[in-house]
């Protein structure tokens, strides 16, 4: 039985639709939207919210034939018991932006009813369709693919009338469609429609479309844990008076993961070493990879900033601008960071929902906020009933739970809409006016959805963006376009190669995703059994395009990705390729990707380059505009890449000096798969150069003299306020290992000659300081465990027969002989 989740907004009512013979309800008439309403049991832990990138209605009997995309609503359900017309609803999403080994907890389909029609209501199910190759503009009735047999989940409960409620969000859970679907072609299709479509009940139900409005469209809610980072340690120490003495100038400091996730995996850390228990004065230290872009700086020059977003207590829905020349890069955005007029405050948001888009145009927004989008889908970067964050060093941090490329080409948009912030009044600087970017927003009851801005500016607030993404090569221009690889001749086989230079990517790890920049394509441009190897070649200079095999240079390539249909995707004007295993990049010699292919199918991608650069080289065997071309040259293709680390600790070294007998705290993150950061975890250490050494006792050797074949056993007391790591004695050329039994260190041996042997013990403390002291004793011959002459070993054959001869002395007293 299957728990609806049910919202009440305030939603105008459609008229219910009479039973005419014209069917129950195909109109085009909208529903008007007056108020925002999300489903009530959103977890609290991380979720990822992907709105429908096609919806559409299909419905048989007189309109089997016809696409209903011009509709304004769907339809699920039956009329005239199933006998008369049947709707069932279409949905597709795009995954594309998620990595394949991302780790799924859970996932629903969530929908917003927007009307009934005859309200008795039958159970829904949603049903999983693996061809996702139709088209909300094309797809009738009669050519809608084949669906699965049975729903992946269906609302069944409570019983008829009230199983569904319009102005009401309903979910289907669909966590294993979306593990399909990211294993394989990353486009999940969900179809709505009634468990029973014959001899039912009449029962037609009206979802609302995301055209009709975007902010009740259905979603996918996608539920994951972040990685938990724990198990610090200074120099392999996790706790004790050991670290309050660290001696390295550079301690190496450590961590473990975990994380529930089904194989998840980190992609990145930080680490920061600070002078205070709080973390929020001086930040002496830092290791991350991430690159961080400062898009806009008023420097303050407007104090004491502005309450807009986030320092008001009303409903709001923003919009902020920044032209392309704001971004001096692209890639991956990982955090975005908002300026505050103040040092420090607390900021608590209720139902704060943030989106990020690329336009092409650079004009200033306008009151129609739907057109600013310029008809592109934003991409939900977070979307949160609680989100709270510590404004520290004027900084406030919102890390992206969801994957946006920023593309530097493009005009950023930042939507971001909320209910309420009830913590600090957090007011953020900004340019008042003279651009270079544009703002608009409306605030008040109802507005966290609006449609429509009340006010507009030239004005430019404070941005940096956090990069996780390595940027190998960006061509300084855009539009200077090429064909190769990926809109060679329709149907034709081919083989493209191309190296990046070792020092374009700086640094190890292992290689993941890859990214190169393109025009923009839709989702039909495939190829057919297409591979891609990926080789650290140590060949210098220009690649050899006949015999593309020798540019291996005797290394053995690893097939990253080996697809007998690849669908090659755009996001944000880049083509993503996720690869099926992870290369291990050292950044000894230079990058080689080699792409082979049978056909290519569909529409042709252009990629962006520069046509002559020292940063690659490529070669090529392909057809193009009908020929056959061979050859190779240079050209400096954009192109980046998903590192992941494989180190868990770090030096600490480089800018830092660590001053003695003075204590640091430092902490540490990771963030998983899909680029989401865990919490930080906390620790502190002493940095204190000790130079005693352990104390120790007069060495004594037992038995001194000892006779020559007789074991002799040499100890002493050896004691250190913070414990004795090793204690080594050293004789005849070799060190040992002393034995402990408490304070006391023995080593016992039997010495082979006699004469004076001479020793020497070296202490090592806990903390690596060195003691030392020597001594000596004295071999003797003779002793009853060994040689006496009076004993005879007499070997003969393969045995041998000891034979004692005891030799007895008879002494005669003196005072016998007299008697």
């Amino acid at each position: 039985m299957k728990k609806r989740t049910l919202f009440l907004a305030a939603f105008l009512l459609m008229l219910c639709m009479a039973m005419v013979p014209a069917g129950p309800g195909f109109s085009s008439e909208t529903i008007t939207l007056q108020d925002s309403a999300e489903p009530a049991d959103m977890p609290a832990a991380r979720t990822m919210k992907i709105p429908v990138a096609g919806d559409v209605a299909v419905v048989n009997g007189t309109y089997a034939n016809s696409n209903l995309n011009g509709d304004a609503q769907l339809y699920v359900g039956t009329g005239y018991d199933g006998t008369w017309v049947t709707g069932r609803s279409w949905f597709k999403f795009d995954l594309k932006h998620l990595g394949k080994d991302m780790a799924v907890q859970a996932a629903t389909l969530n929908v917003y009813l927007g009307d009934e029609w005859v309200p008795e209501n039958e159970p829904v199910g949603a049903y999983y369709c693996s061809n996702d190759s139709w088209d909300t503009t094309t797809i009738t009735w009669n050519s809608q693919p084949a669906i699965a047999g049975t729903y992946s989940d269906v609302i069944d409960s409570p019983a008829s009338p009230d199983m569904f409620i319009p102005l009401n969000w309903y979910s289907w859970e669909v966590t294993e469609d979306v593990r399909t679907t990211l294993a394989t072609d990353k486009v999940l299709t969900e179809v709505l429609r009634q468990t029973e479509e014959v001899g039912t009940i009449n029962s037609f139900l009206y979802p609302v479309r995301i055209s009709q409005s975007r902010f009740y469209g259905a979603y996918l809610e996608i539920n994951y844990t972040t990685p938990t980072t724990d198990g610090l340690t200074v120099e392999g120490i996790s706790s004790g008076p050991l670290l309050d003495y660290i001696q390295n100038p550079c301690p190496e400091l450590g961590w473990e993961v975990s994380d529930p996730d089904y194989q998840d995996y980190v992609k990145d850390y930080e680490v920061e070493v600070w002078n205070d228990p709080l973390y929020n004065d001086t930040l002496l230290w830092q290791s991350t990879h991430e690159s961080v872009y400062w898009a806009h700086n008023s420097f303050g020059a407007d104090p004491p900033g502005n309450s807009h977003p986030f320092g008001r207590s009303d409903e709001f829905r923003m919009q902020m601008k920044y032209p392309s020349s704001s971004f001096g890069r692209s890639g991956i955005v990982d955090k975005i960071y908002f300026i505050s007029a103040f040092e420090t405050g607390f900021m608590q948001v209720e139902d704060l929902e943030i989106s990020l888009v690329g336009v092409p145009s650079s004009t200033d927004l306008t009151a129609d906020m739907e057109a600013n989008l310029e008809g592109r889908t934003p991409t939900v970067v977070l979307s949160t009933s609680i989100f709270e964050a510590n404004v520290k060093d004027y900084i406030i941090e919102i890390d992206i739970e969801n994957t946006f490329f920023l593309n530097e080409h493009l005009n950023l948009i930042i939507d971001i809409r909320l209910m309420n912030n009830t913590g600090d009044t957090i007011r953020l600087n900004r340019t008042t006016t003279g651009g270079p970017g544009s703002v608009a927003y409306s605030y008040g009851d109802g507005m966290r959805d609006t449609t429509t801005a009340t006010l507009m500016y030239t004005r430019t607030y404070d941005l940096r963006v956090g990069f996780l993404t390595q940027s190998v090569f960006e061509s300084p221009t855009w539009g200077s376009m090429n064909a190769f690889p990926f809109a060679v001749t329709e149907g034709t086989s081919g083989r493209f190669q191309i190296k990046y230079n070792q020092s374009f990517i700086g640094r190890s790890g292992y290689i993941d995703k890859a990214y190169f920049k393109v025009s923009e394509i839709d989702d039909n441009a495939y190829f057919e059994n297409l591979t891609i190897s990926l080789v650290e070649t140590p060949v210098l200079g220009p690649l050899d395009h006949v015999d593309m095999d020798s540019n291996y240079g005797g290394v053995l390539p690893l097939v990253v990705l080996d697809e007998s249909l690849y669908t090659v995707r755009n996001l944000g004007h880049a083509v993503v390729i996720d690869f099926d295993l992870t290369f291990y990049y050292s950044n000894t010699h230079d990058l080689l990707i080699d792409f082979q292919w049978d056909a290519r199918i569909g529409t042709s991608v252009i990629v962006n380059r520069q046509s002559t650069s020292s940063s690659s080289y490529r070669a090529w065997d392909l057809h193009w505009a009908g020929e056959p071309r061979i050859g190779n040259d240079t050209a400096g293709y954009d192109f980046l890449l998903d590192i992941v680390p494989s180190e868990e600790s770090v030096p600490l070294e480089g800018c830092v000096t660590l001053v003695n007998a003075t204590r640091y705290y430092w902490r540490a993150r990771t963030c998983d798969s899909t680029g989401v950061w865990g919490e930080w975890a906390t620790a502190d250490f002493k940095y204190e150069v000790l130079t005693s050494g352990p104390e120790h006792t007069t060495p004594v050797a037992t038995p001194a003299p000892v006779p020559l074949g007789d074991e002799v056993t040499v100890s002493l007391n050896v004691t250190y306020f913070l414990g004795i790591q090793n204690v080594y004695i050293e004789y005849a050329g070799g060190n040992h290992s002393m034995s402990s039994a408490g304070d006391t260190y023995s080593h016992s041996w039997t010495p082979g000659a006699t004469g004076n042997v001479q020793y020497t013990i070296y202490m090592e403390s806990a903390v690596g300081t060195w003691s030392m002291v020597s001594g000596s004793f004295e071999v003797e011959a003779g002793g009853g465990g060994g040689f006496n002459p009076m004993t005879l070993l007499l070997i003969g054959g393969a045995a041998a027969v000891v034979v004692v001869v005891i030799v007895v002395f008879l002494m005669k007293g003196r005072g016998a002989e007299k008697t």
